[in-house]
């Protein structure tokens, strides 16, 4: 936090932000805690937690709201929440749908009632009474048991998809962040038990599910294998509820569908021009249409606009690849970055004589932006992360090959960190959480939080425009 304190944010997986109607931030993480910041993500106003554990906790610590949210175009919220006690399994598990009643809101001292319109697994016989929670309602009571929407969607996607009663089907299926197409009509990522092995080919679906629970069909257009989001492991699925149309980037492609559910773009990988879409993740839909793109390697941001006629998707992708190489050479002469990792030597820092307990452990949320927040990032070298030489005592084996000078410097590490290692940020080197989740909803959002306060220029990264437009800065680098 600014001051240089650790921050007020337990870390967490999985982590989905979301900005509401007044410009606070809502930080949600499963399974089931949410967290809201300031418009000027300077403090946290208001927080509802909810810890890891077998079997529920009973007490105030633990109250809980949404392990998602997502927002729709009249302000009422879309969350996915948990439940303990399904079917064999212990602990929490993301199993229900719910949205809040138009005119609510979110705020200090305000948790608004969360109406269930899909239950992902009905298997409760092992709940008791004490599992519900009061915010989250089916009818006039608590979900609960038997008091959820019927037939789940684990039952009904079986029955759409004809694999009811199959070991290979929706048995023990698992959902991620709904997307809202609009203020009735929501997506639901749903998928099959994994397994060890390979899972391709394994069962999925995008349920369209409308605000009364009615599951009104699927994201057509896909083949179980060829089309199959296992491989990566992505089933993000982002929506423009503005103009009615979902989207969904995995290995094999791009893909774009209107709210009926028919498919109307799709971008294979295996053609020369779609290929660099390996490398990017799909990251939101902005209100004004745009699709933003994050470079997994690069930890640059591409901004593609997309038409009201989805049948010109291709052409908008193909221009934007195109122009990003040519972008990020411009970007590389003016910020000289060290293995992708992007520096300002103009970004806000912390001078404290404490390390910030956070920056020692992964970054906060869920996310991997901090390296490229950094003002200044050493390469790596030999010898310890920061490039700085490290000494070690030497054996006669390591000497014997040489991996040692006359001083007794390793000039080879004998044990390489590994490729997850994140480098060492030094003292004058830290950037403050407020600076760092400042960037990251811009760049979730693509929009400012706050219209009072715009990010400052100093904490600008580059971002690469699509073809044919002026670079803009107003998304960071890091994702």
């Amino acid at each position: 936090m600014p001051g240089g304190g650790p921050s007020a944010l337990p870390e967490r997986d999985a982590t989905t932000l979301a900005v509401l109607p007044d410009g606070a931030v809502a930080v949600s993480s499963k399974p089931g805690s949410t967290h809201l910041l300031s418009p000027d993500l300077d403090e946290v106003l208001a927080s509802w937690p909810m810890f890891w554990g077998w079997e529920k906790q009973h007490g105030p610590e633990d109250d809980p709201f949404a392990a998602s949210i997502s927002v729709t175009p009249s302000g009422r919220l879309l969350c996915m929440t948990s439940e303990y006690g399904l079917g064999n399994w212990a602990g929490a598990h993301t199993n229900i749908v719910a949205v809040s009643e138009p005119g609510t809101a979110l705020g200090p001292g305000d948790k608004p009632l969360l109406r269930a319109i899909a239950t992902l697994d009905a298997r409760t016989d092992c709940q008791s009474g004490a599992d519900s929670y009061a915010h989250v309602r089916y009818g006039d009571e608590p979900v609960g048991r038997g008091n959820r929407p019927s037939p789940s969607l684990t039952e009904a996607l079986s029955e759409l998809t004809g694999t009811s009663g199959s070991l290979c089907g929706s048995l023990d299926s698992k959902m991620t962040r709904p997307a809202a197409l609009g203020d009735d009509l929501f997506v639901v990522p749903v998928f099959g038990k994994t397994y060890r092995s390979s899972n391709r080919g394994q069962e999925f679906g995008f349920a369209l599910v409308g605000d009364r629970g009615v599951l009104q069909g699927r994201l057509g257009g896909l083949h179980l294998r060829e089309d199959s989001p296992f491989t990566g492991f992505d089933f993000t699925v982002v929506a423009d509820p503005y103009r009615a149309r979902a989207f969904h980037l995995k290995r094999y492609g791009l893909y774009a569908w209107s709210a009926d559910g028919v498919l109307r773009a799709r971008m294979s990988t295996a053609e020369k021009p779609f290929k660099p879409l390996v490398h990017f993740a799909l990251l939101e839909c902005t209100p004004a249409g745009e699709l933003l793109l994050a470079h997994r390697r690069q930890h640059l941001l591409l901004r593609v606009q997309v038409s009201q006629d989805l049948d010109d998707l291709a052409v908008a992708v193909e221009a934007a690849l195109k122009g990003y190489g040519r972008e990020r050479t411009a970007r590389k002469k003016q910020y000289a970055p060290v293995n992708w990792l992007w520096s300002d030597s103009a970004a806000t820092v912390i001078l404290s004589d404490e390390p910030s307990s956070w920056l020692s452990r992964p970054a906060p949320w869920g996310c991997r932006f901090l390296r490229a927040c950094s003002s200044s990032v050493s390469p790596r070298r030999p010898g310890r992360l920061d490039g700085t030489p490290k000494r070690a005592a030497v054996s006669t084996r390591q000497a014997a090959r040489g991996a040692v000078d006359a001083r007794g410097v390793l000039r080879r590490h004998p044990h390489p960190p590994r490729r997850s290692a994140r480098p060492s940020l030094r003292g004058d080197e830290r950037v403050t959480v407020r600076g760092c989740l400042r960037l990251l909803v811009v760049a979730r959002s693509g929009w400012s939080v706050s219209e009072r306060k715009q990010v400052p220029a100093s904490l600008r990264l580059p971002c690469v425009a699509p073809a044919g437009e002026p670079s803009q800065s107003r998304a960071t680098t890091g994702v």
